[in-house]
């Protein structure tokens, strides 16, 4: 959490010398506007760890109280050795640790951990998808990966990804963390996850920005050209680049300098 730095003077000299009154109470509204902030989003039965690295209450003990007074949160006892030379808070009934660097080695540093109000309920298996739920919205997924997709994949990835299509995007994913993506997904929304292969687009498979510049690449997948500084430039400002002559119509991969930049599309010509 930010905060005026007191336990950081006795290693850094501008902490003291932008240290006054009016820094630590512009801290602590700072510190309850982040808080008040981002409690909604916390869920119940949530925990929220608090901690400054400064000694002064209003922005310790007092904001823990804040908190469980406005926010209806509940103290939290963690189970200290006393042996760490922890030493507890200061006027206060919460649990409240100070680390006070007379008693310690490091800085000065405070922590609090509160629940929010409420019974967190873990995943389920059986708890569906949040895209599951949203039936009938969109387009339906699909269940087959076409075989051209997984041929773009470099044989030495080949077993450690696994292939997967949400409705016209199709997208590689590490095999060993495929379960935990699946419970991810069934719990929050995933807005981007693995590396994007490619896009259905009716009968055209179209190969996604990231799979060009990825390491899945197979360097077999597509005919490349390699083209100029100038002409690197222009299509990294969204110009039209034009290919040799001799380039396979398609998908064709674009480097400069053996460094690959992205795809562009050959058409055919009406005489092909």
């Amino acid at each position: 959490m930010p905060c005026s730095g007191e336990g950081m003077m006795r290693k850094d000299p501008e902490a003291i010398a932008q240290w006054s009154e009016g820094l630590v109470s512009e801290c602590a509204e700072r510190q309850w506007m982040i808080i008040s902030n981002l409690w909604p989003s916390l869920k119940p039965g949530g925990f929220l760890i608090y901690s400054t690295c400064t000694f002064n209450r209003l922005e310790n003990e007092e904001m823990v109280s804040r908190i469980i007074e406005e926010l209806g949160a509940e103290s939290v006892a963690v189970d200290v050795d006393p042996e760490w030379g922890i030493a507890p808070g200061i006027s206060t009934p919460h649990h409240c640790y100070r680390f006070m660097p007379d008693r310690l080695k490091g800085e000065g540093l405070f922590v609090a951990v509160v629940r929010k109000e409420g019974e967190w309920k873990p995943f389920s298996p059986d708890t569906p998808a949040r895209h599951q739920k949203a039936k009938g919205k969109g387009k339906s997924g699909r269940t087959q990966i076409p075989k051209e997709a997984s041929g773009w994949i470099d044989s030495l990835w080949a077993e450690k990804v696994t292939l997967y299509a949400e409705n016209d995007r199709i997208s590689a994913f590490p095999a060993a963390h495929m379960d935990l993506l699946g419970k991810l997904k069934g719990e929050i929304d995933v807005i981007h996850e693995g590396i994007p292969l490619a896009t259905v687009k009716g009968r055209d498979l179209i190969p996604s920005q990231p799979l060009a510049l990825s390491p899945l690449l197979s360097q077999s997948a597509f005919p490349t050209a390699d083209i100029s500084r100038d002409e690197a430039l222009a299509y990294l400002s969204g110009d039209a680049v034009t290919l040799p002559d001799d380039t396979p119509c398609g998908f064709v991969l674009l480097r400069y300098s053996g460094r690959p930049l992205g795809f562009v599309k050959k058409p055919r010509t009406p005489l092909q």
